[in-house]
């Protein structure tokens, strides 16, 4: 049932309240819905929810089971209201009206049809620099890469322009550093990780034009697309500044033979084309294009995003460069360093799969404490988000049993489990993992839908000794 509630521009914080019983609300826009699962936080000091205006007037519903409130929202337009949740918890969130971020020309297509593509972009390598200028850069390494020769010409060649203002900005939105003891190690705060993605991901769809300011591309507005409440690349023209004060292209310029072999040493080490294929038949569906972007700046931090428009479906992959072990076999690199792609290229195809067994994934992974633990509850808040990670990765283990043979898995779970149970804090993925090798070892050709009801109802009973 409908409220049919219909607001216009309105700014009312008082008024227009939607009272829900549930921890999420699905949001709609014009009749297609655009995230099944918005996790209401009353201890999140705003929510926003950006929408795409495609229309003139457009119906934005934000629903649970048995209620909905109805928004009529134009580009532009700011309303805010409060979700009561459970009759108690109040959570202020605003909806943004925005411009479309997509615009995937027929010549765009064409470009980039059925091709896969390894970049380090010219833009998001300026991006990743100025993050690693911040003055606290090597204290978190989860962030910067901080350990490579690479890093210290950066900081060598740069370094005469620190007190340009660009780096003020950086400061600003980049601290809250705190010890976690969890990963023995310190992290700077959440919402320096979101502007650090919103920065280096919007990075990406900028180019430097002949006149050397940089410019949006036009194919996709904003590459961090729901990643922090605004574009990071809005400072695109202090940016700019910087790349000219310092001569930033002559040092990029500089670099060209160093970033064409971390190319060539991504390619050779990570399969892409054998990775696709595997998830295009495992999970019944493709994308039209993979890309990658990475930076030898960027250390444990990757993201992947997604995005469909005029019947082109586009995922990419913002992750760090290739790292080659000479001590391990070349079989073993090349799983070593897959896992990171792949459990990013991933995310594209279970994320969507999962959005068809949200109940079943509530009441599976309800009890969040019993799957994750440590400072990782802080970013995975919610059942659904951790689900999805213990399934990523547990993928993985699919694919490596499917691709190498048994021998190799078995030479490189130890790695994942230590990766996911001790440094990470998903602490129940190695028997997650073992139960679903096990029904993929006795039915390998087992349908994606067949298998996740599976896993999750062994989830729902599997009890643990601590």
């Amino acid at each position: 049932m409908f409220l049919g509630i219909s607001i216009l521009g309105c700014n009312s914080k008082k008024n227009n309240n939607f009272h829900i019983s549930e921890d999420y609300v699905k949001i709609s826009n014009n009749g297609n819905v655009v995230v099944e699962q918005w996790y209401v936080d009353p201890e999140v000091a705003l929510d926003v929810i950006e929408v795409e205006c495609k229309k003139k007037v457009n119906d934005i519903i934000l629903s649970t089971e048995n209620k909905a409130m109805k928004f009529s929202v134009k580009s532009g337009d700011t309303i805010e209201f409060y979700m009561i949740k459970k009759q108690k918890d109040s959570a202020l969130t605003r909806i943004v009206g925005i411009k479309p971020i997509l615009n995937f020309t027929e010549d765009y297509i064409n470009a980039n049809k059925n091709k896969i593509s390894v970049a380090i972009p010219e833009v998001s390598e300026l991006a990743n620099i100025l993050i690693a200028l911040h003055k606290d850069a090597t204290k978190d390494r989860y962030m910067t890469d901080s350990s490579t020769k690479y890093y210290e010409r950066v900081k060598t060649y740069f370094e005469p322009y620190l007190d340009h203002p660009i780096m003020d900005t950086i400061q600003k939105y980049v601290n809250g550093l705190r010890y976690i003891e969890s990963v023995n190690d310190s992290l700077f705060s959440n919402e320096s990780y979101s502007y650090y993605y919103s920065l280096k991901m919007n990075a990406c769809a900028f180019e430097f034009t002949s006149d050397n300011t940089i410019r949006n591309q036009g194919f996709v507005r904003d590459m961090a697309y729901s990643w922090n409440a605004f574009n990071a690349m809005k400072d695109s023209l202090l940016i700019e500044d910087f790349a000219k004060t310092s001569n930033f292209r002559a040092f990029y310029k500089s670099e060209q033979d160093y970033y064409t072999k971390l190319i060539e040493d991504y390619k050779s080490l990570n399969p892409i084309d054998v990775m696709k294929q595997w998830l295009d038949q495992k999970f019944g569906f493709t994308y039209d294009n993979f890309t990658i972007y990475f930076s030898p700046l960027v250390s444990g931090s990757h993201a992947a995003q997604n995005f469909e428009d005029n019947d082109f479906k586009q995922t990419i992959m913002f992750i760090a460069k290739s790292k080659s072990n000479d001590t391990i076999s070349p079989i073993q690199n090349s799983i070593g360093d897959s896992r990171v792609v792949f459990t990013e290229i991933d995310h594209n195809y279970v994320n969507p799969t999962s959005d068809k067994y949200l109940k079943e994934i509530d009441i599976a992974f309800a009890d969040k404490t019993k799957w994750a633990k440590g400072a990782v509850m802080e970013t995975y808040t919610n059942a659904y988000q951790i689900f999805n990670e213990y399934m990523t990765f547990g993928m993985f283990s699919l694919y490596v049993y499917d691709i190498y043979g048994s021998e190799e898995l078995e030479m490189f779970l130890s790695k994942m489990e230590h990766l996911m149970e001790d440094l990470r804090g998903f602490y129940r993925f190695k028997a997650f993992n073992q139960k679903l090798l096990d029904i993929h070892k006795k039915q390998p050709d087992m349908d994606i839908n067949n298998l996740y009801k599976i896993i999750l109802d062994w989830s729902k009973q599997a009890e643990f000794s601590e």
